[in-house]
């Protein structure tokens, strides 16, 4: 991970930059949040071929609007859902996914998002609980299964098969900025799943960038930063998130934390 100044993680700047633009570019903030990984981001590659691609999507019209997006991105370009390794990181980041021709559904969504857009197509995420799938007109696609329509039914069962109520409300379009929450997010939980905090902890400041006060990310850093060692920033997240929300069902524990903590640093000066 690049080195950061807490609050200040890679891709921050970009972020704001892209969801400030009058539309939000959801290709460069996608990007913005591919800064997170190790490896250089080569950007103007990624363009280009979002470019490319939307041009023989363009070329394919008389296929129709979608079958001419999934006869470039799915069976020309090979694009499909990563079922094996679903968790690696990498397929939360754009180019990756354009590299391994492989992601998640949130990912792969906007992937087909910004092709079609760039070949007049107005391609919306929708954003069912658990799963992730695309909208153009009225008709609901799959990018993460070869971009396979969908029926009301159809989104009923993932809607179902997640645990959730469906809910007519869950078809609606998902702006850019919920979008990129929602993909940090499933970024944020893979890297606490594999027990990895100081990972997590520029996706969570990714996170507070979008919302600054946000109560349980607040907490969460906290936690984060107190596996990492780093009492003094964790205090002030804890104090910040009690200020934000001061009475929790669990604000008793809270502050016990945050007194611990206290005690704890008034110890070491």
């Amino acid at each position: 991970m690049k080195a950061y100044e807490l609050g200040k993680p890679p891709g921050q700047s970009a972020l704001i930059d892209a969801l400030a633009r009058v539309p939000p570019r959801l290709d460069l903030a996608a990007l913005a949040i591919a800064q997170l990984q190790e490896a250089p981001i080569d950007e103007k590659l990624v363009l280009t071929n979002l470019d490319l691609w939307a041009d023989r999507v363009h070329a394919r019209a008389d296929k129709g609007r979608i079958d001419a997006l999934v006869s470039v991105l799915v069976e020309d370009e090979g694009f499909e859902g990563d079922q094996l390794t679903y968790h690696a990181p990498e397929n939360s980041y754009l180019d990756r996914v354009m590299e391994r021709r492989r992601g998640l559904p949130i990912t792969l969504t906007v992937l087909f998002m910004e092709v079609g857009r760039r070949a007049g197509l107005d391609v919306q995420g929708v954003g069912l609980p658990g799963h992730f799938v695309a909208r153009l007109d009225d008709e609901l696609f799959d990018p993460f299964h070869e971009g396979r329509r969908l029926s009301i039914e159809d989104c009923q069962a993932l809607v179902a098969r997640a645990g959730a109520t469906f809910d007519q409300r869950h078809l609606a379009p998902v702006a850019p900025r919920a979008i990129c929450w929602r993909m940090l997010n499933n970024l944020k939980n893979g890297w606490i799943q594999q027990a990895q905090p100081a990972q997590a902890l520029p996706v969570v400041d990714l996170l507070l960038t979008l919302a600054p006060r946000h109560p349980a990310e607040l907490r969460l850093r906290a936690g984060l930063l107190l596996d990492l060692g780093a009492f003094r920033a964790a205090l002030t997240d804890l104090e910040a998130c009690l200020k934000e929300r001061p009475e929790p069902p669990d604000v008793a524990d809270l502050r016990r934390t945050v007194q611990t903590l206290q005690q704890r640093i008034g110890r070491l000066h």
